[in-house]
């Protein structure tokens, strides 16, 4: 089977605190290859961190998720497979 790859990105998000939560909620079908991160970047100096992911353990199947993003800084979020 071909594997692929892709890579969605979100605007510049604004800082978040405890008045205002950034939540994603996302869907996606995973293979017994494949791996889904979702990364964090700062806009003050472009670091990158991985936030969440998840591999190919329980394959072939569709999973949902909802994470809960927290930064003091403008940051975007970007979802990476």
């Amino acid at each position: 089977m071909r594997s692929s790859s892709a890579t969605l990105r979100s605007n510049v998000l604004l800082p978040t605190d405890e008045e205002h939560v950034c939540q994603i909620t996302f869907q996606y079908w995973i293979s017994q290859s494949g791996v889904l991160m979702v990364r964090l970047q700062k806009h003050s100096d472009g670091a990158i961190k991985n936030i969440w992911d998840d591999s190919g353990e329980l394959q072939n199947q569709w999973k949902a998720r909802t994470i809960t993003v927290n930064s003091t800084e403008n940051f975007e979020v970007g979802i990476v497979s």
